[in-house]
């Protein structure tokens, strides 16, 4: 049998003991109500459900350009554009696109299907003939990748890239 004898300072052991483990639980509780209130306050904005290939989301996203992350983080741009990574994504302009425009590509759009799109650069832009008739011919918007060695080319169509 714990008797509930007074240590020198004149107070019980399991009366602290009490004291104790009520002073943990409470603590306890504080913490655990702290957190949930911080997690319900966290505003993770809209939240869409999209259906498999579905991209309309990106309807009216915008390539804003390198130059507006630049315009308020001057030091990290500074350093960035010193990189190869300033020249990987980008408008499709006379100095973003490095590939030989005079090659005759050969793209397999499907297993066993393969086309050979006429590369074409005129004044107004850089395009892509994919059948060599003009019945499907993509402007070229926008070019991935900075190197010789590999750079996609991107196109729109219809609502997609």
């Amino acid at each position: 049998m714990v008797r509930d004898v007074p240590d020198e300072r004149g107070s019980s052991v399991e009366g602290r003991s009490r004291w104790t483990w009520t002073l943990v639980l409470a603590s306890t509780v504080l913490l655990l109500v702290s957190m949930a209130l911080m997690v319900s306050s966290v505003d993770d904005g809209e939240v869409r459900s999209v259906a498999d290939g579905d991209n309309s989301y990106m309807d009216d996203a915008l390539y804003l350009g390198s130059g507006e992350c630049a315009d308020c983080h001057e030091d990290q741009g500074d350093r960035w554009y010193t990189t190869p990574h300033a020249g990987a994504f980008g408008p499709a302009t006379e100095e973003t696109v490095v590939g030989d425009w005079t090659a005759e590509p050969e793209i397999e759009v499907a297993p066993g299907v393969n086309v050979s799109p006429t590369l074409i650069e005129n004044a107004t832009g850089f395009f892509m003939d994919l059948d060599g008739e003009g019945t499907h011919v993509y402007q070229v918007t926008h070019v991935q990748g900075a190197g010789k060695w590999l750079q996609v080319y991107l196109t729109e169509h219809g609502n997609s890239r």
